[in-house]
C-alpha cells in the first residue's frame, strides 16, 4: 500500500518540470466593483483596466428576460421605487414583466444619479459586442 509520504517522494524524485506561474486572471466581480453592482455603469471601468473576464448575476422576469440583480428580489438596499421612495417590501423579479420592472425601479443610485433600470442581459451584451475579447461569466439565480 502507497503512503502519503512515499507518493511524495516519488513524485519528488521524477524530476517533473516546473511551470512559470502566469500572471493572475483578472476577473470583474459583479462587473468591476467600482460602483453599483451589475450595472452597466461599472462596464467601462472593466474594460479600462483590461479585466479578462467579469461575472454578473442573473434573474428572469415574469416574460423570460434575463436581468443583471444579485438576488432574486428588487434590492431594498440598492434600489428605490422611480419617484425615488424607498423600497418596503420583497418585490420578486419573477413577478414583474421587464417593462414594468423597468418603470418601478431605479437600482445603483449615488448622491450624484437617481440610479438607473435594472438592466437586461441583452443590454449587456450589445455593450461587449465591441470587446468580444472579454470572457463573461454568468451566476444565474
Amino acid at each position: 500500500m502507497l503512503t502519503y509520504p512515499f507518493l511524495f517522494s516519488l513524485l519528488s524524485l521524477c524530476g517533473c518540470p516546473k511551470r512559470s506561474n502566469p500572471p493572475p486572471f483578472i476577473h470583474g466581480h459583479r462587473i468591476s466593483g467600482l460602483g453599483p453592482e451589475n450595472s452597466l455603469d461599472t462596464l467601462p471601468y472593466a474594460i479600462r483596466d483590461k479585466y479578462l473576464g467579469i461575472e454578473v448575476d442573473i434573474g428572469l422576469t415574469k416574460d423570460l428576460i434575463p436581468v443583471l440583480h444579485h438576488d432574486p428580489w428588487v434590492s431594498k438596499k440598492d434600489c428605490t421605487h422611480t419617484d425615488e421612495t424607498p423600497i418596503k417590501k420583497r418585490h420578486l423579479i419573477r413577478d414583474y414583466d421587464f417593462a414594468t420592472l423597468q418603470e418601478l425601479f431605479r437600482c445603483g443610485q449615488t448622491e450624484q444619479s437617481i440610479g438607473t433600470p435594472i438592466p437586461s442581459l441583452a443590454d449587456l451584451l450589445q455593450e461587449l459586442s465591441t470587446h468580444p475579447d472579454v470572457i463573461l461569466n454568468l451566476d444565474i439565480k
